[in-house]
């Protein structure tokens, strides 16, 4: 055990490791002569109580531990409304125990951590106790107002929950290259695993896909969708407008990109309606060349709230009765959801969807185009799936890819996708009107 008198001093008592190995005697009985400086814990607990509930009631109960005290503060509101605000902000780091208890709807209790701390005395633990409250529940109270020795456990949790955060990073950091490994070492199988002219041993087959999966070539979407599809589906159904967007008035000079060439970079402001639109007019222009079978537009998001957001909105813009439903041209794909038919010809997916898929079929048979939306986070999966994408393009000449940004390097991805065009849509302004305080309390 150490004793944590020392830090008054102004050094350092214990380090992080500590924390772990076993529990920390703190005293604060000599204090006193050294000098002791910052405001009462106990009070600052108590204003920050009452900055939430004034008629609100403490209770501190100690309770002796091996020589030394534990303690157990128990707060009891005056309204379950008022109680309702107590959640734990932040855990107690390496506590083996929770600290937070809420003892019935109006009762919530914050205990110090026996496995890490315990008190020299009675009035050290309910110190400590006020600590743990504060620590843990109120985003108010700096470090800077406590009395040193408290200050410095506080500055001790802090850097351990920065040490697991790191920890947490680093782990989800190896197991996405992990993944991403198996990933390739699956795309490689794949690959040599593909047909070969001249006969030999028959290949293995990947996987069979699901019909969500949308792959080869669909009689059921060549036969639905035309030329005039999307154009007569906004005349006839109730389809939200979108004219005001800037990316409308840049429709002709996309198309015409996506046209000419099979890759394009599309840079706009935010708010310029890029993620909703873009992925129309390469559905547009799919369907508009005579060449049409079937084929998809898949539309990567980063996360899955952006793919059903998004898929949603477009879906209504084109006037779909459901999104992802039979007859309906959008649809969408994402982890633990799937809501799409055979008939839909633009479906939005996240990044890890798609990368799963190219695993098992890396010609992504039955996909025309590929549009990677907010291709400037440069995420590990994202800069993986340009790789796959850019040796597709190697073997598939009648594929497109599309990449969108709200700020990149346009350069770079450029000369990445031999000198590829770049469309830059700009973006709008919004009316701002001032409101003085005096105003303000007045409409209310």
């Amino acid at each position: 055990m150490i004793d944590l008198e020392e830090a008054e001093s102004g050094s350092t008592a214990v380090d992080v490791t500590s924390l772990v190995s076993g529990p920390v005697v703190f005293s604060a009985s000599s204090s006193s002569v050294r000098g002791w400086t910052g405001a009462a814990v106990r009070d600052i607990m108590v204003e920050s109580v009452h900055r939430v509930d004034r008629q609100a009631q403490i209770k501190y109960q100690a309770f002796p531990k091996s020589g030394h005290y534990t303690c157990q503060v128990t707060v009891t509101w005056s309204h379950p409304s008022k109680a309702k605000r107590s959640t734990q902000r932040r855990p107690i780091p390496n506590a083996a125990t929770e600290v937070f208890e809420p003892l019935d709807a109006l009762k919530h209790a914050w205990s110090v951590p026996s496995s890490l701390v315990v008190g020299a005395t009675a009035r050290d633990a309910r110190d400590l106790a006020a600590l743990v409250y504060l620590y843990t529940q109120d985003a108010v109270t700096s470090v800077g107002v406590l009395p040193p020795a408290l200050a410095a456990l506080w500055m001790q949790w802090d850097a351990a929950l920065k040490l697991d955060e790191e920890r947490g990073k680093a782990a989800r950091e190896k197991a996405r290259a992990e993944f991403l490994a198996r990933l390739w070492a699956d795309y490689l199988l794949h690959g040599q695993q593909q047909p070969k002219e001249g006969g030999g041993e028959e290949p293995v087959q990947p996987p069979t896909r699901a019909k969500t999966d949308g792959g080869g070539v669909s009689a059921v979407r060549t036969r639905m969708w035309g030329p005039q599809t999307i154009g007569d589906r906004r005349k006839q159904r109730k389809a939200l407008a979108s004219d005001e967007l800037p990316a409308r008035q840049f429709g002709a000079e996309i198309r015409a990109a996506l046209r000419e060439h099979r890759v394009c970079i599309v840079r706009g402001e935010t708010g310029s309606g890029k993620s909703s639109q873009v992925p129309q007019y390469a559905v547009e222009q799919m369907l508009s060349t005579g060449s049409y079978k079937g084929g998809r537009v898949l539309c990567t998001q980063p996360r899955r709230l952006s793919a059903l957001a998004i898929a949603t909105r477009v879906s209504q813009e084109l006037g779909d009765a459901a999104v992802g439903g039979s007859g309906a041209l959008v649809g969408y794909q994402i982890r633990f959801d799937a809501r799409a038919s055979e008939s839909n010809a633009l479906v939005f997916c996240t990044t890890g969807v798609l990368l799963r898929r190219l695993a098992s079929d890396p010609d992504l048979r039955g996909v025309a185009c590929v549009i990677c939306d907010e291709v400037q986070e440069r995420t590990l999966e994202l800069d993986f799936l340009l790789i796959l994408m850019r040796r597709l393009l190697e073997r598939r000449r009648d594929f497109r890819l599309v990449l969108m940004s709200a700020t990149v390097d346009a350069d770079a991805f450029a000369c990445y996708f031999d000198a590829c065009p770049v469309v830059d849509i700009p973006g709008r302004a919004f009316p701002v009107a001032s409101v003085y305080l005096p105003q303000l309390v007045h409409m209310s």
